[in-house]
């Protein structure tokens, strides 16, 4: 039981990148000279010096091979999370310059007021829309009442916000006639 305890503790060393490459460089160079085996009186053994040279090779290029793939992994996601927040932010551009008059007015009543949050109708088709677009959204739960209608808060977007407020020219309308 011994044995194979002091084998676990010979794997746990080489599975260390350094002592599996040193390893590997170790027993290449017995494999390619049969004085050094024969000097060490390893020559009737050198299949298992080629059997641990190969082991020792294949733990190394596994720990660089690792390192490489979680390298491209961790690369890879940051690329793909870049180019999602390029692509929402070229949409959500794009749809504010497709702003109907009706929308392009509520909008004004952020950006005029200088407020975040406004109290919209719920059921009104254009809050709806620009809901759905991801230029507002519900901020709360909590309705107020206001005569007839049921309103709730609803906050601008950081991006619209940010957007409509270096560019607040596009909240003119364009009604003709």
């Amino acid at each position: 039981m011994d044995s194979l305890k002091d084998w676990t503790s010979v794997l746990e060393w080489l599975k260390r990148p350094f002592f599996a490459f040193v390893a590997a460089i170790v027993l290449g160079a017995m494999l390619l000279s049969t004085e050094i085996l024969d000097w060490l009186g390893l020559g009737s053994f050198r299949w298992i010096v080629a059997i641990l040279f190969v082991l020792a090779s294949c733990i190394f290029l596994s720990q660089v091979l690792a390192v490489i793939w979680k390298t491209i992994a961790t690369v890879g996601a940051a690329i793909g999370s870049w180019l999602e927040r390029r692509t929402v932010a070229k949409n959500h551009r794009k749809r504010l310059h497709q702003l109907t008059d009706d929308e392009k007015l509520i909008l004004k009543g952020y950006v005029d007021r200088k407020t975040r949050a406004q109290n919209l109708d719920r059921f009104d088709g254009v809050v709806i829309c620009l809901e759905d677009a991801g230029v507002i959204y519900r901020g709360s739960n909590s309705t107020l009442v206001y005569g007839p209608t049921i309103r709730f808060p609803y906050v601008i977007t950081d991006f619209a916000w940010d957007y409509l407020n270096k560019h607040p020219d596009m909240l003119t309308a364009d009604r003709h006639g």
